[in-house]
């Protein structure tokens, strides 16, 4: 059986946001495990999702994600994030947003 990338990204995002996960970070999340399904990085793809999900149903990871700039300056950006099963990639995206790479 073929399932398109496309409702792999859907089944995903709705397992975050049944488990109260915020719409653009269930997105997020999702995105990040497809994108590395389809890099064939397999054991960091979709493998992954049953962890944060039961993380989330457990209560060890809270479904939102809180964080602060800690320090942004050329060339360095620290990003303070706590709770939240996305905290990682959406620090990451925060702080490249906030601080591009010089060209």
């Amino acid at each position: 059986m073929t399932v398109s990338a496309e409702d792999l990204r859907t089944i995903s995002e709705k397992a975050f946001l049944v488990q109260c996960v915020p719409e653009a970070n269930a997105r997020l999340q999702a995105d990040r495990l497809i994108e590395t399904e389809l890099r064939g990085l397999l054991s960091d793809g979709l493998q992954r999702l049953p962890r944060p999900v039961a993380r989330l149903r457990s209560g060890l990871a809270d479904p939102v994600v809180s964080g602060v700039p800690r320090e942004i300056r050329p060339g360095v950006s620290t990003w303070t994030a706590s709770g939240g099963a996305v905290r990682g990639h959406r620090a990451a995206r925060e702080a490249a947003r906030r601080n591009p790479r010089p060209r």
